[in-house]
């Protein structure tokens, strides 16, 4: 079939993580947010696997990954909209902003990643679980 041909699309679906898919609090104990490489980043209980985002150039980028996902978490849990809609909001109030405003503390070692970079790790949390909405339907 030639794809000329083909019918356009009539459901777009619109997903995003459930409420609590992006707690990095470890059980009871606090938020735990770390990068020991570049292609590693710890999420609370999820270790999550960067090894094939290949424009990440150092650790800096990967613990504001890690931020940035907690920034997000924080605002938009729960929020109806799709997951690339409130991570494009918070990109750009953390761009506005600086990153300081990402941890409770200040801290010298983050580095601004792309906007891609942070999508492409929540992407990667495996066991989170997603909700999917359908705008068109």
């Amino acid at each position: 079939m030639e794809l000329s041909h083909a019918p356009p699309l009539k459901i777009q679906s619109i997903r995003r993580p459930a409420d609590n898919a992006l707690n990095p609090s470890r059980g009871k104990r606090a938020v735990k947010i770390d990068a020991k490489r570049v292609a590693d980043l710890m999420y609370g209980e999820y270790s999550i696997d960067l090894s094939k985002v290949e424009q990440l150039l150092d650790r800096a980028q990967t613990r504001a990954i890690g931020w940035m996902i907690y920034y997000y978490a924080r605002r938009f849990a729960g929020d109806p909209e799709s997951m690339i809609k409130n991570l494009c909001t918070a990109y750009e109030e953390v761009v506005s902003t600086g990153l300081d405003v990402l941890v409770p503390y200040k801290v010298g070692d983050l580095a601004l990643p792309r906007i891609q970079e942070v999508a492409a790790a929540i992407n990667r949390i495996r066991g989170a679980q997603w909700l999917t909405l359908d705008r068109n339907s």
